[in-house]
């Protein structure tokens, strides 16, 4: 709601006339515009003005031939200092939405909530991202008198995501909706990430490099960025002799991927020299296919995985693999809400949180002295975290 302050006098003064009133709990009735226009000595068209704002902020909702009601108060309610704050990923029966690197994300915000010097209450929302509404969304979070919401909106489209409304409360999204999208919303830097990757191939003379994604193609944010992050990485080499192809599975079973590497096998002259991918599943299928084909890994080609953070045994121990930072994200998420919801729900600049990479295994050692460094632009920038174009 707007600060009274930055009203005109006129709707300053109906919004102080009913502040009481606003603060009371669903179903209240509140007088009507004649009512509150006689009583204050002010014009109807004015307080009407005032109750269509707090209409279209969900605060109350009138009917007509029964009156206005309140629908919420129209200051959350914190007696006690708390910020409630929602999350709407992790808690879905979307597999997408509810995998091993979500849920670790919520786990982060609940332990740095918990240890907070802001006193948080983070609070679980049974909606279903895969198919986000924004009254849903809205209307949840009135029920569960929220000051925040951590989202993670997945749309099928860029044009999709365009057209997507945002909640009217201060709101994080975990990565960004859109390529250009600037705020808002914490993110893991997988074009840096990407752009290592292509930096370690080019130091190690890699000609063949093969990026594999897991899923619906429409839904790569992170490995569109990650290609994109390898393609600028190579350069001019993509001119020359290196090339860099991205294929799709549908799934990481066992028997699409072993076909998908019989495949890349079939032809000597075409065989990869560098595969990387962020499903840990589909990394440690490759390595078993390497073992029993005679593949010499990494000798003759490098593999690149991501962290498996429900079963790390799962791989061969050492395996090189990109390690996701869940503590920094969710620190990340909580300071830039938290930021939002005391300046009123005011836009902050998105972050970028540097991925690291561990195991180095299945990786050259000059290979591995590039994914260790920071990539250039982040020398410079504050820990844990970094912006780019």
């Amino acid at each position: 709601m707007i600060p009274s302050h930055k009203l005109p006098r006129a709707k300053a003064k109906v919004f102080a006339h009913l502040q009481t009133l606003l603060a009371e709990g669903e179903g209240t009735r509140l007088p009507t515009t004649k009512m509150v226009a006689d009583q204050l000595g002010v014009s109807i068209s004015t307080v009407q003005s005032v109750y269509k704002t707090l209409s279209e902020e969900g605060v109350i909702r009138s009917e007509v031939g029964n009156g206005t009601f309140l629908l919420r108060p129209a200051t959350p309610s914190r007696s006690n200092g708390t910020m409630r704050i929602g999350i709407t990923f992790g808690f879905s029966a979307q597999p997408l939405v509810s995998e091993p690197w979500h849920l670790a994300v919520c786990g982060s915000i609940l332990a740095q909530a918990a240890t907070s010097q802001k006193s948080l209450e983070v609070i679980p929302m049974q909606i279903d991202p895969m198919h986000f509404d924004q009254n849903e969304v809205e209307a949840c979070a009135r029920r569960l008198n929220l000051d925040g919401l951590v989202l993670r909106a997945t749309a099928g489209s860029i044009e999709e995501a365009s057209s997507m409304p945002k909640p009217k409360i201060p709101h994080i999204s975990l990565r960004p909706a859109l390529p250009s999208t600037t705020s808002n919303f914490v993110a893991p830097d997988a074009f840096a990430t990407g752009f290592r990757m292509g930096r370690a191939f080019m130091q190690s003379n890699r000609k063949r490099i093969v990026y594999i994604h897991i899923g619906d193609s429409r839904l790569a944010a992170n490995s569109t960025m990650i290609c994109s992050g390898i393609v600028a990485a190579l350069g001019n080499a993509l001119l020359e002799d290196v090339r860099f192809g991205v294929t799709s599975l549908p799934t990481a079973s066992t028997e699409e991927v072993d076909e998908l590497f019989r495949r890349l096998w079939a032809n000597p002259d075409q065989r990869p020299d560098a595969v990387c991918t962020r499903s840990i599943k589909v990394t440690s299928e490759a390595y078993r296919f390497f073992e029993r084909h005679g593949v010499d890994c990494p000798v003759e080609t490098s593999l690149i995985g991501a962290d498996d953070l429900l079963s790390p045994n799962v791989s061969k121990p050492g395996l090189t693999i990109v390690k996701y930072n869940t503590e920094s994200l969710a620190s990340h998420i909580l300071s830039l809400l938290v930021r939002r919801i005391d300046s009123g729900g005011g836009d902050v600049p998105g972050a970028y949180v540097r991925e690291d990479f561990g195991g180095f295994a299945t990786t050259l050692p000059e290979e591995n002295k590039v994914l260790s460094a920071p990539p250039p632009w982040a020398l410079s920038a504050s820990a844990g975290s970094t912006s780019h174009s």
